[in-house]
């Protein structure tokens, strides 16, 4: 029986008893499976975790406060940061940059990751997957700068359509200077590209919206 099954049985059948259980307890009873699915859960972290959640989860070794820049180093964020330095690190950004509240959306960035959508696609997922995924070819944004590689969302295809999911793309070996700089469009079909000289560099993911 899949394991989020098996938690539903859990929780339904503390409830019929009359015990209590909570979101944690409940998970904490589940392997985590590293699937990351917007709007509900990056493995055993549900969209509606509190801080106190995670440090239940993973323990306070395993879960650290950390301050970020964005926005071409414009912007200070706050997050909480689970397995930090690690292969499996997952960067956890809170609505109104407030600690512990609402979550907002996860960055996975580290090669290696066990972190994954539901399609697979995790760090290091190859171009021609992509595409293949996609059900066509897509615009990517010229790489080398600090919003380089991103993938514009007025496009077509099952997997850029997907609500929740933004990808970041990275050539594994120097391009051509026709693909680096702000204005350029990369086109994931270039057969300079193809199959695996592009691939996903870090993935972000929805939990809730303001």
């Amino acid at each position: 029986m899949n394991r989020w099954w098996r938690l539903a049985v859990l929780l339904v059948g503390l409830a019929i008893l009359g015990g209590g259980v909570s979101v944690v307890q409940a998970a904490e009873a589940v392997e985590n499976d590293w699937l990351c699915l917007p709007y509900e859960r990056l493995g055993p972290i549900v969209a509606s975790a509190k801080e106190e959640d995670l440090l239940q989860l993973f323990g306070a070794e395993q879960v650290q406060r950390r301050t970020i820049y964005v926005a071409e180093g414009t912007e200070k964020r706050d997050v909480s940061v689970i397995y930090p330095y690690r292969t499996n690190e997952i960067i956890l950004f809170w609505q109104n940059n407030q600690y512990g509240k609402i979550l907002s959306h996860a960055w996975v960035k580290k090669e290696g990751t066990s972190w994954r959508t539901a399609e697979n696609i995790s760090v290091g997922t190859p171009l021609a997957e992509l595409n293949r995924l996609n059900g066509q070819p897509f615009r990517i944004v010229g790489f080398g700068w600090d919003y380089g590689g991103y993938i514009p969302v007025k496009q077509e295809g099952k997997l850029i359509q997907q609500k929740g999911l933004c990808l970041r793309l990275a050539p594994v070996r120097q391009l051509p200077r026709g693909y680096y700089g702000d204005g350029v469009k990369v086109f994931s079909a270039d057969p300079e590209l193809l199959p695996d000289a592009v691939r996903v560099v870090s993935f972000e993911v929805t939990l809730n919206e303001k």
